[in-house]
């Protein structure tokens, strides 16, 4: 069959990528069938289909490209990954994959190499930046494979992020980037001299908006509800320390304005702020940095502020807890205001519960010339210090302290931080994370107590070493650190010279917990993200869900001449479906796009409804993590059945002739072309989710 479909002009065969040095073999000019899926999860695809006996059969084999030209200019290409023969049909079928499912996947495994040159696939990149991220642990495995016309492109989140690399290809650790920055993964072809690396908050964000409607494109609308799957009242799990799993009561927010008893919180680490939801907070109590709690009557999600009984002694940068309670009960679930209790667990194991109390705890904050310390860092004595940004001399964030010292006692301590022993919480462990080039360091503890300050351990108990060329983390557990017998009210953490020799070392890192024992290494609180997790989930399942069933005519593919932009879908743009004899008017976000080429206007979408979406704008939470899935097939008839891609906690609608199955994943709205009627979920407009549905 001739092709037929606008702007495609032919189907060509190449040895490899252009960029790579590839060429083209041959055209192929008796296509069957030819259609494509753009997914902004990435599950990107190409099916062509040819007869048996093609003169291109011999051509089409694993690994070769197959280039679809639009002009002279623009072209897709795609690596065959899969060929099947039909031999009722005669018709052999090839599906090929895109770059980054492709060469992406296997073009090695992701290590860190230890101070004794051995190397490791499991390592954490712990305060670092995404651009960071990719640039020293993932360009160069890319480029050990041959990959060098790979390159960093856009990186739209500028806030540090931590993440735990196991195993990872270079497209697995993107895809933990993305997730961990709440961004989008691109893999972005540049002309034809390689590929570039954008990691966005949302793609297609300012494109046209496709004007969905009845009596246009959408010939039909049918709704149902259903509350299962709703979930009001969550518990967020994290990871487990011995037998007792992590939870979010440790929470820990930074006061950014105190007006009267109108207080504003941030997270200290850059992402969401405590409220999703105006009045959540009502009826709990806010935790002071002296520990006196005060009871909240007001929360606003636009301002992240809370009201509070009693104002005073809190101050700008203070941090600051809540409690479920007067007595000081744990908070350990968020809720959503004014709607009937449904709990649920969120299992979130591989976030800690660590609290880190110490402020700047990688020195990434330095403004300043190297001649003065850090934020909320001191000399101690009179060192020489410089800033390290080079590696190994650099483990979890962005730079490091590199310290000269020449007496007994010279170095670098942190500010002092708050603490609150109570009974059952009597004990401190804290440590620094430090590479010693030559002499011997020691880390110590400076408690302020009422009557001044004091310095634990005592000789000759003191945490020290002399081994040189590697990370070693020395520190004070709980049981040398009982600041309720000792009646301290903050703790600093000092690294300095030990002994008369003169030393040189670098300082990564601090860490100061309430705790009995040494925890994982947090910048900031492991409780906040498990908080920030938790909200994420009420935003888009604390609703009841709506399910539509709709089919949608690409009129821009049709007739492009008469329908321009405001019909055209593109991927990760935005579409308004309308339909009045439902009251129905939402925006929401294109996430996946399926074209037939050789039939105009055979397309399927999926369209998102989260929250976010139907307000309009494509912000999400900076720092909290989602999973993509992806399911889809075709029924023996050749009709588009099931499947969405979706985001993790969707529910799937999959449609049969004769019955429909569920599954779970979060609302998505599924749109066929010629396929007939299909469903779609979101979650519903209901109490809280009022503003964000009125358009």
């Amino acid at each position: 069959m001739p092709l037929s479909v606008e702007r495609v002009r032919r189907v060509e065969i190449w040895s490899a990528w252009q960029c790579a040095g590839g060429s083209r073999i041959s055209i192929i000019t008796d296509v069957v069938a030819l259609s494509s899926l753009e997914s902004v999860a990435g599950a990107d695809r190409l099916v062509v289909s040819v007869p048996s006996n093609s003169l291109a059969i011999a051509d089409l084999i694993e690994d070769r490209v197959i280039r679809v030209d639009e002009s002279d200019t623009l072209f897709d290409e795609w690596k065959v990954v899969r060929i099947g023969d039909d031999t009722g049909t005669g018709v052999r079928t090839i599906e090929a994959a895109p770059l980054a499912t492709t060469d992406l996947a296997g073009a090695g495994l992701l290590e860190q190499t230890l101070g004794d040159g051995s190397r490791i696939h499991d390592f954490e990149g712990v305060g670092l930046t995404v651009s960071q991220q990719i640039t020293q642990f993932i360009l160069p495995v890319l480029a050990a494979a041959g990959l060098t016309w790979v390159t960093l492109g856009t990186v739209a989140p500028l806030f540090p992020i931590n993440v735990a690399y196991s195993w990872d290809s270079p497209l697995a650790a993107l895809q933990r980037l993305a997730a961990a920055s709440q961004s989008e993964l691109l893999i972005r072809r540049v002309g034809t001299t390689g590929y570039a690396i954008d990691v966005i908050d949302a793609i297609g964000e300012g494109m046209n908006t496709a004007d969905i409607r009845s009596q246009k494109n959408l010939p039909g609308l049918r709704i149902e509800r259903t509350t299962q799957g709703q979930v009001t009242k969550l518990y967020p799990k994290g990871a487990t320390n011995g037998e007792e799993s992590s939870t979010m009561a440790r929470a820990t927010w930074k006061v950014t304005v105190v007006a009267g008893s109108v207080i504003t919180i941030a997270d200290s680490a850059g992402g969401d702020g405590p409220v999703v939801f105006d009045n959540q907070l009502d009826g709990l109590y806010l935790r002071k940095a002296n520990g006196v709690l005060s009871l909240i009557s007001a929360s606003s999600a636009t301002f992240q502020t809370v009201t509070v009984a009693d104002a005073s002694s809190i101050a700008v940068n203070d941090l600051i807890q809540f409690r479920a309670s007067a007595t000081g009960a744990d908070l350990t679930w968020l809720s959503v205001p004014g709607v009937p209790v449904k709990s649920g667990s969120l299992d979130l194991t591989d976030i800690p519960g660590t609290n880190n109390l110490i402020k700047n705890p990688t020195a990434r904050i330095w403004p300043g010339s190297v001649a003065v310390p850090p934020t909320n860092w001191a000399f101690a004595g009179t060192p020489a210090v410089l800033k390290q940004t080079a590696a190994p001399y650099v483990k979890t964030g962005s730079t490091s302290i590199q310290v000269t010292a020449f007496s007994s006692g010279d170095g670098v301590v942190t500010d002092a931080v708050p603490v609150f022993p109570t009974a059952e919480r009597p004990f401190v462990a804290l440590f620094a994370s430090v590479w010693v080039v030559s002499g011997q360091v020691r880390v110590e503890a400076i408690l302020t107590l009422p009557t001044g300050t004091a310095v634990r351990p005592v000789l000759p108990a003191i945490a020290s070493s002399s081994i040189a060329g590697q990370w070693e983390n020395l520190g004070i557990t709980g049981n040398d650190l009982n600041l309720l017998t000792a009646g301290a009210t903050a703790i600093a953490v000092r690294i300095v010279q030990n002994g008369t020799t003169p030393a040189t070392f670098y300082v990564d890192s601090a860490q100061v917990t309430q705790s009995a024992s040494q925890e994982p290494f947090v910048e900031g609180s492991g409780g906040t993200k498990l908080w920030q997790m938790a909200n994420e989930r009420l935003r888009t399942s604390g609703g009841p869900l709506v399910s539509y069933d709709a089919s949608i005519v690409d009129l821009a593919r049709l007739d492009p001449g008469n329908f321009g932009d405001n019909a055209r879908v593109t991927l990760g743009a935005k579409a308004r479906v309308r339909e009045p004899r439902l009251t129905i008017a939402v925006t929401t976000r294109i996430l996946e796009i399926e074209r037939d080429y050789l039939i105009p206007g055979n397309t399927r979408l999926t369209l998102s409804n989260r929250p976010d979406d139907l307000a309009g704008t494509f912000a999400r939470p900076k720092r909290v993590p989602r999973i993509l899935t992806d399911a889809s097939e075709l029924d023996e008839n050749s009709e588009q059945r099931s499947s969405v891609i979706g985001l993790n906690n969707f529910r799937v609608i999959s449609e049969t002739t004769s019955e429909r199955t569920y599954g779970w994943t979060r609302g998505a709205l599924v749109a066929s072309v010629w396929a007939g009627v299909r469903d779609f979920d979101t979650p519903l407009p209901a109490g809280p989710w009022d503003a964000v549905m009125a358009e």
